[in-house]
This record gives C-alpha cells, structure tokens and sequence, in this order.
C-alpha cells in the first residue's frame, strides 16, 4: 500500500518526497515494490508512459523516476531482461545502503542559524548536543550540507533539535540519492544497448566502493571538487570520480580511476587494461606512495614542501623502506579508518590523519592537470576522442581537431 502524503508546495522544503525522517524505512518498500512493478510492466511490454503520471505512484517515486520510467515506456524492451533484472535489484540495494541505512545518530546544529545550500553546520556524534556550550559535548565538527548528506553511506545520520530541519535534511538525502538512482536506470538501458557478455555485474557491493567513497570525502573536505562518475562512464570507462579545479578548463571534470591494491604487482595487473592510462588519475596507495618518493629533496618542482612531507612520513605507523613499504603503511592507514565508520560525524574521513589527508588532495589536483594536458597534447597532434550514449570512448588518430571541444567529450 502507498502511504498518502501531503503535497503541498513548501518554498524551504524539496517538492518530494514529504515524508519524515522516521519514515524512510516506509518509503524505501514502498518505492522498491513500486520500481520492480514498473520493471516487471515494461518487461512485458504493458507499461504506458501515461500510466506513469499516476500521482500516487509519482508521490511514491518522485519526478525523476517519474521521468525514466515514463521515457523507458515508451521504448521497446530489448538487451540481456534477465541481466538488466539483475543490475536494477543491484541499484536499489546500493541505494537503501547509501540513503536509507542509519547505524548511528549524531546531532546538528546551523552555525549562523541558516538552513540553505550553502550553509555550515556544526556536528557531534550522538543524539544530543550542547549547541549553547559546545564544550559539553564531543568538540563540534563544521561541515557543510553536502557533507551532511554524503554521510549517509557510512550509517551516520544526523538530528536536530529542530524536528523540520532534521526532515528537511532527510528529505535531501532521498530524493539526491533516487535522483541519483535514476540516473544510474537510465545509464543500465544505454549500457544494454550492447549484449553484456562476460560481465558478472555492473554495480559493486556496499563493501566494495567504501575506499572509493572515502577518497571522495577527502577530495571534498575544504571544497566540493569531486562527484561520483555515472554508471555508464564507471562500467565503460574505468571512471570512478569526477574532479574539477580552477584552471583545468575540462567542464566534466578530469577522469579519476580509485584503486585499493597497495602491492606493486597486483596494482600493475589491475591498471594494465586501462587505455591510455597517463590521461587519467589513478589514485591508489601504490602512486600515493610513488608521488612521496619522487618529491626532490629541494626546489620548486616540488608538489609538497619539506614540512608537508615530514608531517607525511610522521603520521604514518612505522617508517617504510621500499614503494611498496610505503604503499601499504599508506594502505593500513585508509583501511584502519575505513574499520571505525561510526567514530566520527565525518566518517572514516576524521581518523584519518591531515597530513595524508592533504596528500591525497595534493597528488589528485597535480595529477589532474598532467592527465589533462597530456589529453590535449594528443588532440593537438590530430587524435579525437568522443563518448557515445553509452559511455563508451572512442579514439580516432589522424585528423586534427579543435583540442577544446574533443576534450570536454574525455
């Protein structure tokens, strides 16, 4: 059953959803029953786009769904039905771990009492908090609203003594995430445009992406500089994230590929597929590692001053002897945060120590702008390069280009 819900028109609230924060539990079956309906209608071939403009479905799956599903209708089913069952169970599992799970509360409070996009808020982990006299409590944590929400992968949900600030929060959560989701429909149809021989799955588990979520909240700490790349570009690509800065004149921002391994010769074999892999960064421990060793004792080339370097050797649990020494005392570090998910309002993120903190933003922002030039260097020397619908890359040698419009396709 649909639970019926007010639709009224709130200027500081999202137009959908409009439960509360204790109804997402609610809101998450009603949306899973209704999305494998839709699925199972279109299957069959009985879906009608009018059909989609049900309100009460609409009030249960929001306007972006509304949206996909009504341009799925009016298509034909076709590609692997069976394998696109599959990866759609996939996608709504990823989105009720990353949205709709909480493992532990912590409250919040506006900094300067606004509640807008742009708006800081001061974070403890628990229920209540002191706001007059934060001394009480846990010292506070600022973060901005994106942050807040992006919490959500790691089971941290957060409280406010202001029952509609805490639902409005809530509501941002949902309906960022089943926009995302819908997204992530749309891109599953283009992918199938192709059959999807040898694939085990297009979406990894929860467990899977947690060192890639992590190395997002380290990229946006101070800035949002990076977002998750579309499941289109993820599966055709190997592109994990997106990162932009000023200066890099890439308007999607430049191709971040996130890998674990920490072991030189395993690192080698996960990258050694990865098409022209100098015009994207690969962030891992192992060139983490490579990035440290290769700053010249003096100069101005180098990315991290000797005082930023020293902090490096200096939070790291004992003193490496090799690259791959280094590469999993780096790893340990990230991993050791990862295992405590709960400790801290910012996630993970807040055991990890600044100094490699600092690292990991230093080394993506310089290897952006080398992978960036390095793409219009081969642009400039006649390459194209073009991305169709369904993510995939295409590079064509020979004749010349306009390096700028090729690059904002890469």
């Amino acid at each position: 059953m649909i639970l019926r819900r007010c639709t009224a028109r709130d200027p500081d609230r999202p137009l959908w959803p409009t439960h509360g924060t204790w109804e997402s539990d609610a809101l998450y079956r009603e949306l899973r029953e209704a999305v494998l309906d839709l699925e199972d209608r279109w299957t069959r071939g009985t879906l009608k786009p009018v059909q989609v403009d049900d309100p009460e479905l609409l009030a249960c799956i929001g306007p972006e769904l509304g949206n996909t599903y009504r341009n799925l209708a009016a298509k034909a089913p076709r590609g692997d039905l069976e394998f696109r069952r599959q990866t759609i169970l996939a996608l709504l599992e990823q989105l009720r771990d990353s949205v709709f799970r909480v493992e532990r509360w912590c409250a919040f409070a506006s900094v300067d009492g606004s509640h807008g996009r742009r708006a800081a808020y001061a974070t403890w982990i628990g229920e209540q908090a002191n706001v007059a006299d934060p001394t009480v409590s846990e010292p506070a944590v600022v973060q901005r609203r994106d942050q807040l929400l992006a919490r959500r992968f790691w089971g941290l949900g957060f409280l406010n003594d202001d029952v509609d600030a805490t639902d409005a929060l809530s509501r941002r959560s949902v309906h960022a995430g089943v926009a995302r989701f819908a997204c992530d429909i749309t891109d599953v149809a283009k992918v199938l445009k192709r059959p999807a021989r040898g694939v085990g799955s297009m979406v990894p588990d929860h467990g899977d992406r947690r060192f890639e979520q992590l190395m997002l909240d380290i990229l946006d700490e101070n800035n949002p500089r990076a977002r998750p790349a579309r499941l289109r570009e993820d599966f055709c690509q190997k592109t994990d994230l997106r990162v932009r800065y000023p200066g890099l004149q890439r308007p999607k921002g430049a191709r971040v590929q996130v890998k674990s391994a920490s072991i030189l010769a395993v690192h080698a074999e996960r990258i050694a597929s990865i098409r022209n892999p100098e015009q994207l960064v690969i962030l891992s421990p192992v060139e983490l590692a490579r990035f440290v060793e290769r700053q010249p004792a003096a100069g101005e080339d180098r990315a991290l001053d000797h005082e930023a370097l020293r902090a490096v050797w200096d939070a790291l649990p004992d003193q490496p002897a090799s690259t791959e020494d280094l590469s999993q005392s780096i790893s340990r570090v990230l991993w050791n945060a990862i295992s405590a998910p709960l400790a801290d309002p910012r996630g993970p993120m807040g055991l990890v120590p600044a100094p490699i903190r600092d690292l990991i933003r230093t080394f993506v922002r310089e290897r952006a702008f080398l992978s960036t030039a390095s793409l219009r260097r081969e642009l400039e020397n006649g390459a194209e390069v073009s991305q169709g619908s369904d993510g995939r890359l295409r590079y064509r040698s020979g004749r010349r280009s306009e390096a700028g419009e090729s690059a904002a396709q890469a």
